[in-house]
């Protein structure tokens, strides 16, 4: 649920006294990830009436700061949120007593109080200082709000696209890719820009696509490419064959038509030729595990990181090349070293199995958990799913369902279907 969104509703909003915003911050940190996870498929398929009920039942059982801090917020925006009018006061004192308790949910919700004056006096300084500090507990949401307080150069805070992306990416890696859309807009519209820059627009809305935005990022493209708009086709193509790699449904013909397409269209596209290479090398389609390690070795002689992480693994694995487990193992340190996705997904997956035979790669579920969580962080979808598993299974770190379910949410927003109803099975086995 999206403060941005509900916040629109109202016209005239009471303010309350608060508390003086000198206040040092408490320790943070991102509490009952399970609970949050299912409060948002509560109100998603149960509607927020519903949702209330559940957060309101949770509280009188069990009012820890996650779950305080979550009723306070449904108080606070009543009817919006399916809950009772008249209790806005008492919605902004449980936020306040659930953020001194540590709830980064809290300091997030306050955050945005405080920055555009809702229901307490305005104060940007310490909302941004809320929310910053809400981000780097990991509260997903607040990376999300804080890129778009870039993106729009709100409350006097100067617009820095750059900032924006670093933010707005954070959040799509967790799960939440809505704003990459909105960042894609900025620079198809120009605004923060001396003027539009649609070939960064259209590589923004395939990313929005591939973390998950599909709808939205393929009407934008779609509307794009019939405008004629250089690289809109080609981003509109890349989408598909990414979706193709994860249990989407297309005919052959229209995955024929994109890999005509772009083979056509951009032979020297590196980019290009690592998403085809994947479509031969996967076999829904096409299976020729030479012309995919062709592929990919012309998109390395360009200079792709992925392309060489995709080399890396079929020497590792002896597909399309002859098995030279040194020979992958000397790429992916070399990558390791550049934060490369795929890579470091790679060493946690060889870490965790010690497959690379007659290397220094032996089984160690610690670095197979550390491996796999810097995956996660770079966007890595696979990375997700397996520090998804890493946290369900206690996998070189303690067992953790909430994590877990986090992480395999996140991964099937993006097309990892079972990873996504893994998730939801998780909720119920966490405390």
């Amino acid at each position: 649920m999206r403060l941005s969104n509900v916040l629109r509703v109202f016209a005239m909003i009471p303010v309350f006294a608060a508390a003086n915003a000198s206040q040092v911050l408490a320790p943070l940190s991102v509490q009952d990830e399970a609970f949050a996870i299912s409060v948002e498929m509560s109100a998603e398929q149960k509607g927020l009436p519903a949702c209330y009920a559940y957060v309101e039942e949770n509280y009188k059982r069990d009012p820890r700061p996650h779950v305080k801090s979550c009723y306070g917020e449904f108080l606070l925006y009543g009817k919006a949120w399916g809950a009772p009018d008249g209790r806005n006061k008492e919605g902004v004192a449980l936020l306040e007593e659930a953020q001194k308790e540590g709830s980064a949910n809290a300091t997030r919700a306050l955050a945005w109080l405080y920055i555009n004056g809702y229901f307490v006096p305005k104060d940007p300084q310490r909302g941004i200082a809320y929310l910053k500090s809400a981000c780097d507990a990991g509260q997903v949401e607040a990376m999300a709000i804080l890129g778009n307080v870039y993106r729009s150069g709100v409350v006097g805070v100067p617009i820095r696209l750059d900032e924006a992306e670093k933010w707005i990416r954070r959040a799509a890696c967790e799960g939440k890719p809505k704003y990459l859309d909105d960042l894609a807009a900025d620079y198809e519209k120009g605004r923060g820009l001396t003027q539009p820059n649609l070939t960064r627009a259209c590589q923004l809305y395939y990313e929005s696509h591939i973390f998950g935005n599909r709808a939205a990022a393929t009407a934008n493209l779609q509307r794009l490419a019939m405008a004629g708009v250089p690289g809109a086709a080609r981003a509109h193509h890349l989408a598909v064959l990414w979706d193709s790699l994860y249990g989407e449904i297309y005919t052959t013909k229209q995955i024929k038509e994109s890999v005509g397409l772009l083979t056509k269209d951009y032979p020297d596209d590196a980019e290009v030729l690592v998403a085809l290479g994947r479509v031969y090398r996967a076999g829904n389609y096409y299976k020729d595990n030479k012309k995919a390690a062709e592929l990919f070795r012309r998109a390395a002689e360009m200079g792709s990181d992925d392309a060489r992480c995709e080399q890396a693994e079929m020497l590792a694995e002896g597909i399309g090349e002859k098995k030279n487990p040194s020979a992958a193992l000397a790429i992916l340190r070399e990558l390791e070293v550049k934060d490369n996705p795929g890579a470091l997904r790679l060493l946690s997956y060889y870490h965790y199995w010690g497959a690379l035979k007659g290397t220094d790669v032996v089984k160690d579920p610690a670095k197979a958990f550390a491996y796999a969580k810097r995956a996660a962080g770079a966007g890595d979808l696979l990375g997700q799913v397996w520090l998804g598993k890493c946290y369900e299974h206690g996998i070189g770190t303690e067992v953790n369902y909430g994590l877990a379910a986090r992480y395999l949410r996140a991964a099937g927003v993006r097309g990892a279907k079972k990873s996504y109803i893994e998730a939801m099975k998780l909720i119920n086995h966490a405390k």
